[in-house]
This record gives structure tokens, sequence and C-alpha cells, in this order.
């Protein structure tokens, strides 16, 4: 009953502040368009609001890793492994500002979906053609040093477990010499599972920023695309003590 009273207040509270967020980023964007191309000041107008309602819910405690790993002088492909809605808010805590690649219908949601229009994120369905047109419009803001954000695995894990990536993200990086910024998270799913519209009470979410990955330094998109993987399922282990758990099993094989 508790956890049920909790989530319909949190989902009123989410749903309210895209609407009181709506005029300010609007606002925003009226009084910048005719300067500010990448629409950088409805953007962050856009994640304050999200900083706002992640970070006001004192059961929900946010763990940051690695921070100092992000690289700030450059236009960046930051990659994260996709495990509920509550990916997207959470990452608004990050320390900078960014741009989501997102599935097409976000936009067609009531002000959160236009909100995030207003703000410069990009759409995407999951049409080969269409999708890699849409990936074609993240190089400008890439070039102009703002750092965009893509889920490679493309849908949601519904087991929690790291799924395979797909190409989009390594082949614009390998193609234009971005650098790959790996980010993984772990305890939205537990948070907000997917399928569910029920909330977690308590939860504790880990965000880890690993050592951005140069493409120069692989053969071919497919080395790097696995170099990434590697790394994100190693961190992911890491964080839910799963590494710790084989070490002791190995070594209890052993005796």
């Amino acid at each position: 009953m508790i956890r049920l009273l909790f989530s319909l207040i949190i989902w009123v509270y989410y749903g309210g502040m895209f609407i009181l967020m709506f005029p300010f980023v609007l606002l925003a964007y009226v009084i910048t368009a005719p300067f500010d191309k990448y629409k950088r000041v409805p953007n962050w107008v856009f994640l304050m609001g999200g900083k706002l309602y992640v970070s006001t819910i004192p059961t929900w405690n946010v763990h940051y890793h690695g921070i100092d790993n992000y690289e700030k002088t450059e236009g960046t492909i930051i990659i994260s492994n996709h495990q509920s809605f509550m990916d997207m808010p959470t990452q608004s805590l990050l320390p900078w500002t960014f741009k989501w690649v997102s599935k097409k219908s976000l936009f067609f949601v009531p002000f959160m979906g236009w909100t995030m229009k207003l703000s410069g994120h990009i759409s995407i369905d999951r049409n080969k053609k269409t999708a890699i047109k849409a990936l074609n419009n993240i190089i400008p803001l890439l070039d102009h040093k703002i750092p965009i954000i893509l889920f490679p695995e493309g849908t949601r894990s519904l087991d929690g477990k790291l799924h395979k990536f797909k190409n989009g993200a390594f082949s614009i990086a390998t193609k234009h010499n971005y650098k790959i910024q790996p980010i993984v998270m772990d305890g939205t799913r537990n948070l907000l599972p997917s399928g569910d519209w029920k909330f977690s009470f308590h939860q504790d979410i880990d965000i880890s920023i690993l050592k951005p990955i140069d493409p120069q330094n692989f053969d071919s998109i497919s080395d790097l695309k696995k170099h990434a993987y590697k790394v994100m399922k190693n961190e992911l282990k890491r964080l839910r003590g799963e590494t710790q758990k084989t070490e002791t099993a190995d070594i209890a094989s052993i005796n």
C-alpha cells in the first residue's frame, strides 16, 4: 500500500514538473532562438528541471563514480546501458549539459516530448534508414562540443544484463574521430522495472563514468564496439559486486 501511494505521488510530481517546466523552456527558446542555434539555453532549463525532480526525492540515493574521467573539452559520444524509464531523469543529475538521442514516440508525449523538442534533443525510430539520418544530426552538435548520450543497446534491458550493441554510435565515432565515453548505470531497473509503473521507495543508484575511448586505437568499428561492451560489462559486474563473488568462488574452488 505504501509503495502504491508513493508511486502515485511520484507520477503526479513527475507530470507536474513537466507542466511547470514547459513555459520556462518555451520562454528560453523564444528569447534565445535568434542566437542559440543549438538550443543550449532551453536545454539547460530542461536539465535543471530533471535535476530538481530526482534530487528532491530523499529516499533515492545517487552515487557517482569516475566523474573526473569526463573530458569537457571535446564533443563526445556518451554511451550508456539502458535499464529503465528512469535512466534519463537520473542522468540529468550529471554535472554537465548534453543532448539525448531518444526514441521518436517520446517526443509526442504532451509536455515531456514538447520540452525535449524545444531543448534540441534528437528523435530516432528503429527504421534503419531514418535512424542513420537522425544520427547524422548529432554531428553538428558534437562539432560544437555538445556531448550526446546514446543507448547502444537500442532499447531497455528487461533482465538488467548488458545486451548486444548496435553499430551507430561506433560508426560515427570512427568516421568523424569522436571519442566514446562509456557510462554505466545500475539501480534504475529496481527503481522502476520495465513494464511496471510502481516505484521502489528506497533505492540506491550508481552512475559510473569510465575513461574515454579513442576510436583511432582500433582497427575496425567491430573492435571498438567489442572493447566498449567489454569495459561496460565489467563495470556493471563491479558495481553489483559480481566480480568479487566470482573471485571468491574461484579461490574456493582452488582450495
